[in-house]
């Protein structure tokens, strides 16, 4: 039976995490500073030998209970962290306040993983939660987006280091926890001005960072590896002036037996039922077009007319040209993507990218996971 450790694990993402990995027959250890949360989470998991360990993981004395985890451990979820300090800069932090947020967000996960190093099974996959704030500076906050991006290069640093494990980083984007509806039912948080920059009009939920974070971390030989996946209604890709209505919850999301449309993509025909009624729209005529960025353009006309379609993933070519006019094309490819997600977004449509050799698994979870889009990704492995 694989085992996954989840740090954070008492509440939110964390929990939601727990519950998709148990539901899945993985043994869960639970790992927090909340020792109650941890306990009824524990509780409510089906199967009898999941772990909860109460801990503080900025305090180096309390590494030494991860020595009671029995190996091999095959995936590490690294969700703690806190949110920083609203209302106050970084010239306004005292050393030990700074110190603090840079301890639990971007240090936290190297502890870790030193600690588990004897208990990690080879290719263990290690996915660390850091957020869009590592993407872009949100000011006063504190010490929150630097400590944010720091876990974010130090991933990426450990991906390139340790080929041994499958390392990659889930950045959500504006998540509807139990904190924010607090905030929206006391009147301290206004839902429409909080939404007004995701394209898709909506905040996303923890259950859809959850499901991200086992689509990273679950399978042996996972598609994205190596990786910053934003995983946040378009928020990262918009750079507009615009403010978007807020939308219905249910946005982007697909029918539990969605068909897919495949149009110019035919190494994919056995891989998709064909579809009477798709939601999902497969295109692929911008992978080998001796003009790929008319081909997208086309693709994106032909989405935009179909009657019930929420989702289009594009097959975009490889991007492994290092020339000039290669570079600048590739580059335009990827901003329709994004402009494409801004454009479409409102009425809960998504558009993402594949570049590259296309793998099923990999656009199946593109299609149907509800709150990312404007993302071009490109697979791990081979597709079979």
């Amino acid at each position: 039976m694989n085992k996954v450790v989840i740090t954070g694990a008492a509440s939110g993402i964390g929990r939601e995490t727990a519950r998709i990995f148990a539901d899945a027959g993985w043994t869960c250890v639970l790992l927090d500073l909340d020792g109650e949360g941890l306990a009824a989470v524990r509780a409510d998991l089906p199967g009898g030998s999941h772990q909860a360990v109460a801990m503080d993981l900025t305090r180096d004395a309390d590494y030494a209970a991860l020595a009671a985890i029995e190996g091999p451990v095959a995936a590490v979820i690294c969700n703690a962290g806190a949110s920083g300090t609203p209302g106050r800069g970084i010239a306004d932090l005292t050393p030990g306040e700074l110190d603090a947020a840079l301890a639990l967000n971007q240090q936290a996960p190297l502890r870790m993983l030193a600690a588990l190093e004897g208990q990690l099974a080879h290719g263990a996959r290690v996915v660390a939660v850091s957020s869009g704030a590592g993407l872009r500076a949100i000011p006063l906050r504190g010490g929150y987006s630097p400590s944010k991006a720091g876990l974010i290069a130090a991933m990426m640093a450990l991906s390139d280091a340790r080929t041994d494990l499958a390392v990659s980083v889930l950045c959500p984007g504006f998540i509807r926890t139990a904190l924010v509806d607090r905030l929206i039912a006391g009147g301290q948080l206004d839902p429409a001005r909080a939404v007004a920059k995701i394209p898709l009009g909506r905040m996303g939920t923890p259950q859809e960072m959850a499901d991200a974070l086992f689509f990273l971390a679950a399978p042996a030989d996972p598609p994205l590896r190596g990786c910053v996946l934003s995983v946040d209604g378009g928020s990262s890709v918009f750079g507009g002036s615009v403010a978007y209505a807020q939308g219905p919850d249910t946005s982007g999301q697909l029918a539990p037996d969605a068909g897919f449309a495949l149009r110019h993509a035919d190494d994919l025909s056995s891989a998709f039922p064909p579809a009477t009624t798709p939601q999902a729209v497969v295109d692929g005529r911008a992978r080998h077009a001796p003009d790929p960025v008319q081909a997208l353009r086309a693709a994106a006309a032909d989405f935009a007319a179909t009657e019930g379609a929420v989702s289009l993933t594009l097959l975009l070519p490889a991007d492994d040209d290092p020339s000039p006019a290669a570079r600048g094309q590739a580059a335009a490819l990827r901003m329709m993507v994004a402009t494409l997600a801004c454009e479409l977004g409102p009425p809960g449509r998504r558009v993402n990218a594949v570049q590259g050799r296309p793998d099923p698994v990999l656009i199946d979870w593109i299609a149907r996971a509800g709150f990312l889009t404007g993302q071009v990704l490109t697979s791990a492995r081979r597709a079979p």
